[in-house]
Parts: structure tokens; C-alpha cells; sequence
């Protein structure tokens, strides 16, 4: 699943590459994605802005049952076996 946030991609970039334009490694950052409320929350939050919640693009109620069902050939079964 791809899900878009460009906001939180900067913050990550910037806090990453910082001002010498080195990239870093920042091991332990976590980012856990709210589908409900389309919200991925950042742990720890992001040193250069201080920001720990950042909107994403919500997912779509079909891709949302596929997730949920554990992908493409379970949902199809889930479907068959419900007609039956």
C-alpha cells in the first residue's frame, strides 16, 4: 500500500540531511499509520520541527477491505464463501 504525505517526508528530509546536506542514519523512528483518521504519528517526533502527527492521503474503502481481509486472493475467498 502507498500512502502519501509530503509534508512529513520534508520534515524526515530536513531532519535527515540537516543543513550540511549529509545524510544521517536515525535509527529507532517509528511511524505507526492511523487509517481511520488518516494521521501517521511519528515516535520519537522529528527533532527539527518538534512535529509527532502528520496527515496522510486517506485509503480508500476498497483498499481498505483488502488490508483488512489480508490481500486479494482472501478477500475472493471471504467473497465466495459469504455467496454460498
Amino acid at each position: 500500500m502507498t500512502l502519501e504525505a509530503p509534508e512529513l517526508v520534508q520534515d524526515l528530509r530536513d531532519s535527515a540531511f540537516g543543513k550540511g546536506g549529509k545524510p544521517t542514519v536515525r535509527p529507532g523512528i517509528q511511524i505507526s499509520i492511523d487509517v481511520a483518521t488518516a494521521t501517521a504519528t511519528v515516535s520519537p517526533a522529528i527533532s527539527v520541527t518538534g512535529k509527532a502527527s502528520y496527515p496522510v492521503t486517506p485509503v480508500g474503502l476498497a483498499a481498505q477491505e483488502l488490508v483488512q481481509a489480508g490481500g486479494l486472493e482472501a478477500w475472493i475467498t471471504q467473497q465466495v464463501a459469504a455467496s454460498q
